[in-house]
């Protein structure tokens, strides 16, 4: 995945990166009612884990590039990704 990189200040994705962390996941396309898709770990769920991201300038905004996984959570597991249409 490609995104512009926030200040340090809003987050600090180095850190989860050291730690392993667990972190609740949301990608959201469209922008009107009946025209929404979400894709990404259940509501409230942390269950994606980066695994690297590089760093560049594109056109002087600092742009990442993340690799990671979505991890089953919980007992039942197989709960890693929802999909919802609103």
């Amino acid at each position: 995945m490609v995104f512009e990189l926030p200040d340090l200040a809003a987050k600090n994705y180095g850190s989860a990166i050291g730690a392993g962390t667990l972190l609740p996941f949301t990608i959201v396309h469209g922008t009107a009612a009946g025209n929404i898709i979400e894709i990404g770990t259940p509501t409230g769920t942390p269950a994606a884990q980066i695994e690297s991201f590089t760093i560049e300038d594109v056109d002087n905004r600092t742009m990442a590039t993340m690799e990671g996984v979505l991890v089953p959570t919980g007992a039942t597991g197989n709960n890693e990704l929802s999909l919802v249409t609103k």
